[in-house]
C-alpha cells in the first residue's frame, strides 16, 4: 500500500444492507457479509498494523479482531 510514509494510511472496510444500514438498531449482531468478503477482510487484516472499531461493535459483537491464518499444505513432488 503506497502512500506518503510521513502520514498514516487509513483503510475503511464496511458492509451494509440494501436499505443502507450498517447494523440493527437494537444492538444485536448483523452479519451482512458473505464468506468471500470475510476472507477478504482476513487478507486485509494481515497487512495492517492496527484495527479500530467503535464501541457499538465491541458491545454488540465482542470481536476478537485477530487474524485467522490459513494453513497451506503443499503436495509432495511427483
Amino acid at each position: 500500500m503506497a502512500g506518503n510514509p510521513s502520514r498514516p494510511f487509513v483503510w475503511l472496510n464496511a458492509a451494509m444492507s440494501l436499505d443502507g444500514r450498517l447494523a440493527y438498531a437494537e444492538g444485536r449482531r448483523a452479519l451482512l457479509s458473505g464468506p468471500e468478503d470475510l476472507r477478504r477482510v482476513q487478507d486485509l487484516r494481515r497487512s495492517l498494523d492496527a484495527i479500530l472499531v467503535g464501541s457499538g461493535t465491541v458491545l454488540a459483537d465482542d470481536p476478537s479482531l485477530r487474524v485467522h491464518w490459513e494453513r497451506v499444505v503443499e503436495d509432495p513432488p511427483l
